[in-house]
């Protein structure tokens, strides 16, 4: 790290995975760069290393700016607490209306934007899109973005972004999250970069990692986060017979599945986890806030791996081109997370040049001009190049 040099006018994102005892020391010296500092902790990007840190510098050539916000999310579920029936229905309402798509609010009440981008929008830039780190609670953000940048929207179809949600770090640092800006270090909010450009960020998503068991098949009821028939029968009956017939499994070792939304070529271009099934209605359960539209073609998925490791889970440095920056966000499972490393010499130290690699067990966050998009299904990643 002492020999690493960047400009003064430039900009270090920075994702770092180590043990709590060797965080000081780390963060002392990338704390020392020259250049305007942003990152957070992140997950181990390999198994077998105990430190992974991840560099990404961008230039004053790429016009950008950098930002942090604080803008709150929905609130976090109280475990243990009674509410009145009155209580119940007053936070239900303000809840609709103020995460509902459809609503027309005003720019107050959704959130002001971190002043950074507020004079993007007084000056009327377009933007080519957002890079950034989030705690667990990104939808206030979320909304402001998409109140505040209509423009953008329209030109580009949606505001085009990539978003680490951090680790989490209560164990390692006391931190629920550890985001740090220059030598500030936060618990919440988001820091992130904005590219300034009329050309929205070319972001590509990284399914190599799951296979599909079964055909496609057409979604034809659906609500909130449940998909009740798909090619009208119940769709917890039609995963059950493909579980059964693709792995002959017991209920104890089957994989965990996965649903691949499709696009017009059948190309997979959103996942979710199917976190249940309900035998009794035929329902299955998503890992969102929303189901695919009834109508959308899917297919059921199941990973192909068992663990993290980057030669697999990141394309080649090889078959990219060196000529761009490349920044790459990966899924990891909790328990690859969490997992002990026992410390090795120092001299087992691998170098990838050209490519920035961080990965998270809280998941990405991904909008490139189809609607925002939270993914958590292990070994999923996506990339965008600068």
């Amino acid at each position: 790290l002492d020999n690493v040099k960047f400009s003064a006018s430039s900009t270090t994102l920075i994702a770092l995975h180590a043990p709590a005892p060797r965080l000081q020391l780390l963060f002392d010296r990338l704390s020392k760069f020259s250049s305007a500092n942003i990152g957070c902790l992140s997950a181990p990007v390999s198994s077998r290393y105990p430190i992974s840190l991840s560099l990404l510098n961008i230039p004053s050539s790429i016009e950008h700016r950098i930002w942090r916000s604080t803008i709150p999310g929905k609130e976090r579920a109280q475990v243990g607490r009674w509410y009145s029936q009155e209580q119940i229905k007053r936070e239900k309402d303000d809840q609709a209306t103020r995460w509902s798509p459809n609503s027309s609010l005003d720019a107050a009440r959704i959130g002001t934007l971190p002043p950074t981008l507020q004079d993007l929008v007084n000056t009327k830039q377009l933007l080519s899109g957002l890079l950034f780190f989030t705690d667990d609670a990104s939808q206030g953000l979320s909304a402001s973005l998409n109140h505040h940048f209509p423009e953008t929207a329209k030109a580009s179809n949606h505001l085009h972004l990539l978003g680490l949600f951090a680790s989490s770090t209560p164990f390692i640092t006391g931190r629920p999250f550890t985001l740090f800006e220059s030598e500030s270090i936060h618990s919440d909010g988001a820091v992130g970069v904005a590219i300034v450009g009329p050309k929205p960020l070319e972001i590509e998503s990284n399914f190599s990692s799951l296979m599909h068991i079964g055909g496609s098949l057409l979604i034809t009821s659906a609500s909130s986060n449940m998909i009740y028939t798909m090619n009208e029968r119940p769709a917890a009956d039609t995963l059950a017979q493909l579980i059964e017939t693709q792995f002959n499994a017991s209920s104890a070792n089957r994989p965990a599945v996965h649903l691949g939304v499709l696009d017009d070529q059948e190309k997979i271009y959103r996942v979710f986890s199917v976190l249940a099934g309900s035998p009794s209605r035929g329902a299955l359960l998503l890992d969102g806030e929303k189901s695919p539209m009834v109508g959308s073609k899917a297919q059921f998925l199941v990973s192909s791996r068992e663990i993290m490791d980057y030669d697999e889970n990141f394309p080649s440095p090889s078959a990219k081109e060196t000529s761009t920056l490349d920044a790459q966000f990966a899924c990891v499972s909790y328990a690859e997370a969490n997992t002990g490393h026992t410390m090795t010499h120092d001299s087992e130290v691998t170098i990838i040049e050209n490519q920035f690699l961080v990965a998270s067990e809280n998941g990405l966050l991904i909008d490139k001009g189809k609607g925002l998009w939270e993914c958590k299904v292990p070994f999923v990643g996506a990339s965008i190049k600068l």
